[in-house]
């Protein structure tokens, strides 16, 4: 009896120091070494149209390059699939995508800055700012689990600091775009009138 008491004491801080330690591993991975390893990286706030667009090109891979199944997933998030989906064909380059942390009213600190390395394509892909935003409420406050924005109603919600932090991260964005030549941009907005038209751009810049 004391010694299963004992080994519940001295467990609970390694079973509680191990979890910790797997997340801020993960956390390290994705912001630093798997963005060392893309050639391309997609840039969106959230409900930006990502998913949409992520699943049209996954197809488009697939039968390109005779690809079979659905959407890979890896063990990470679905944000690194195109990793994976490289190994299985060099022609598909080595796609992230990326909010670069949107999602966590970042930008509202005024020091946090965006730069685009020399050496790697970046696709941006923007909406309409007000369409964002009530595509965002119904997220985080009917599908996200006790978010403290399911508290808000959706009047409070786009007077709210999310609203700010949206419009920083935008211009923000769009400021890093102007002083980079291996930048593209397009308009979730232009994709839906257009969508051949579009991803024919995408994929020319791709060099696909």
């Amino acid at each position: 009896m004391i010694k299963e008491r004992l080994e519940n004491i001295i467990g609970a801080p390694i079973r509680t120091f191990f979890p910790l330690l797997t997340d801020a591993f993960d956390f390290l991975r994705a912001l630093y070494y798997l963005p060392l390893k893309s050639d391309i990286i997609f840039i969106s706030h959230p409900k930006a149209g990502r998913t949409w667009l992520r699943v049209m090109l996954n197809e488009i891979f697939n039968l390109q390059y005779g690809l079979e199944g659905g959407v890979l997933k890896n063990l990470w998030t679905t944000a690194y699939e195109f990793l994976e989906k490289s190994k299985h064909n060099q022609n598909i380059p080595k796609i992230i995508f990326s909010h670069l942390d949107s999602d966590r009213l970042y930008y509202l600190n005024p020091r946090r800055k965006i730069r685009f390395s020399r050496n790697k394509k970046y696709i941006i892909l923007v909406r309409d700012p007000r369409d964002i935003l009530v595509s965002y409420y119904f997220q985080l406050s009917k599908r996200t689990v006790k978010h403290p924005v399911s508290g808000m109603n959706l009047s409070t919600f786009v007077r709210s600091a999310y609203l700010q932090n949206l419009l920083i991260f935008m211009n923000r964005v769009e400021n890093a775009r102007k002083n980079s030549r291996n930048v593209f941009l397009i308009r979730y907005e232009d994709l839906h009138q257009n969508v051949k038209c579009e991803f024919k751009k995408l994929l020319n810049f791709m060099e696909i």
